[in-house]
């Protein structure tokens, strides 16, 4: 059996969400490049290296990692989608939930999606809704997974949950040879609320290697179902 990384993103929100009682909040930076610059590099088996950058005109940063996949870049985009709607990377080991989601639209290249994150303790909860976009180049040797924010009617931000005004993502793979692609997912994201930015980033630069390895898993499998 595959060893996945089943401390999910809305685990980490939460794990984050207590952290903020016991921890002073940091003071900005002033660092105001735009280019990205590396943050860390793994070197272990297929590795992977994180990169970060400021977006312009905010105070959030933007992560990129980018990492070699032993599969085909069908066999990844599919992967990419399963880490999205699979319902076992909403829950922890032993099957609590941390969340859950609703596919609200969907077609053969589009998903709208509706997520809430369940808030530990007396923490507000979180939702967003998202439209995801599969995608591929003319040659067929490029194809990615790309969402943004999005606005559903019946799904309108309530005081009850917090809704998180910021995530966008991509996904996206090169082919390198016919059993190989190189994979880079970048993510801007920010979960609402008053929470600290340097809590923000340490939360996504634990999260996108997480991400990375499970991707890694998910594509072996449908390389050998395809």
């Amino acid at each position: 059996m595959k060893n996945y990384i089943t401390t999910s993103f809305p685990s980490i929100l939460c794990w984050v969400l207590m952290l903020l009682e016991t921890l002073p909040s940091a003071s900005a930076q002033s660092n105001h490049e735009n280019t990205w610059k590396l943050v860390k590099t793994n070197n272990k088996n297929e590795g992977w290296k994180l990169y970060k950058r400021r977006v312009p005109d905010s105070k959030i940063f933007e992560y990129k990692i980018k990492g070699k996949v032993n599969a085909s870049v069908r066999a990844a985009q599919k992967a990419a989608l399963d880490l999205v709607i699979n319902p076992k990377y909403y829950k922890s080991p032993k099957g609590k939930e941390y969340g859950t989601f609703k596919i609200i639209e969907q077609n053969q290249k589009e998903y709208t999606i509706y997520s809430l994150m369940y808030g530990p303790f007396i923490f507000k909860d979180r939702d967003v809704v998202l439209k995801y976009e599969l995608y591929q180049n003319a040659a067929g040797n490029e194809m990615g997974l790309r969402w943004q924010n999005a606005q559903k009617e019946g799904y309108e931000a309530t005081k009850k949950i917090i809704r998180m005004p910021v995530d966008i993502g991509d996904w996206n793979f090169k082919k390198l040879d016919n059993s190989s692609c190189e994979a880079t997912n970048i993510l801007r994201f920010h979960p609402g609320g008053k929470m600290p930015r340097w809590m923000i980033n340490m939360m996504i630069k634990s999260r996108l290697p997480d991400e990375l390895k499970n991707l890694r898993i998910a594509a072996k499998e449908f390389e050998t179902k395809d």
